[in-house]
C-alpha cells in the first residue's frame, strides 16, 4: 500500500452536520453502523450520497464525497446523468472495489500499481463481467478504477465488503458528489445537493437521512 493519502481536505463534527440537518427541519436520525445501511440500500438499487471524514483533494471523488449506486442496476448511468447528475448522456461512472474484486473483473497487474488506488487510470472490464457491471463499464469496455483496501480507507472498505455479502461482488459506481456545482464540502451542501439531485438516502458522519425523511 502507498503511505500518500488523498483525504487532506477539511473534516466536520456531528455538532456542524447536526446544525446543518436541523437548519433545514430535517430529522437527526443516529446509525450505528452506517456502512451496513448503506450496503443494504446499495443492494437494493438506490442511489446514496456518502459523506465520510476528510474530503479527499484533488480532481477526483475517492470516497469520502461521493455519490454511489450498484453498477449491476438497470438504466443507471442514464439515471444517474439525466437525473441526478444533469450532464451529458455519454459520461462515464468510475468503480472502486478491494483488492480481490479488482484482480477478479479487471484486467489489471497482481502488483496493483499506484494510479489505480487514486482513480488515475483507466483497465479493461474483463469481457465475461461487463454485462453485470454495465454502471461502470465504458463503450470500450473500461474503466477508471479506484482500488481500495483497509488501510486506505477502513469505512469506505467496510462498506464495500457488506455490499459484496449482499450483491456478490466488492464493486461499486462512485462519482462526484454534486450536481452542476463543484464538488460537496460541508454538510450543508452535502444536504442541499441531496434534496435537489433526489438521492435515495445520505450517509453523512453517524446519520442517516432517507428520501421520505427529507424534502421531495
Amino acid at each position: 500500500p502507498v503511505s500518500f493519502s488523498p483525504y487532506l481536505g477539511p473534516a466536520c463534527g456531528d455538532d456542524e452536520i447536526v446544525a446543518a440537518l436541523r437548519e433545514k427541519g430535517l430529522p437527526v436520525n443516529k446509525n450505528a453502523d452506517p456502512a451496513e445501511a448503506a450496503a443494504h440500500r446499495l443492494a437494493q438499487g438506490a442511489c446514496i450520497g456518502w459523506f465520510q471524514g476528510r474530503a479527499e483533494s484533488g480532481p477526483r471523488a475517492l470516497g469520502n464525497r461521493s455519490i454511489l449506486a450498484n453498477p449491476a442496476t438497470p438504466d443507471i448511468q442514464a439515471h444517474l446523468n439525466s437525473h441526478v447528475k444533469q450532464r451529458e448522456s455519454f459520461r462515464p461512472f468510475a468503480p472502486i472495489a478491494t483488492p480481490e474484486a479488482a484482480h477478479r473483473y479487471f484486467e489489471l497487474e497482481e502488483a496493483i500499481p499506484d494510479p489505480a488506488r487514486f482513480m488515475l487510470m483507466t483497465v479493461r472490464v474483463r469481457p465475461e463481467y461487463r454485462s453485470l457491471l454495465a454502471g461502470i463499464t465504458h463503450v470500450d469496455g473500461t474503466a477508471r478504477i479506484q482500488v481500495v483496501d483497509e488501510a486506505s480507507n477502513a469505512l469506505l472498505f467496510d462498506l464495500l465488503r457488506k455490499f459484496g455479502r449482499l450483491s456478490g461482488f466488492e464493486v461499486l459506481l462512485n462519482t462526484s458528489f454534486n450536481r452542476q456545482e463543484p464538488i460537496v464540502c460541508r454538510p450543508a451542501e452535502a444536504i442541499d445537493c441531496f434534496i435537489k439531485a433526489h438521492l435515495d438516502a445520505l450517509y453523512i458522519g453517524p446519520f442517516e437521512l432517507l428520501r421520505e425523511n427529507g424534502s421531495q
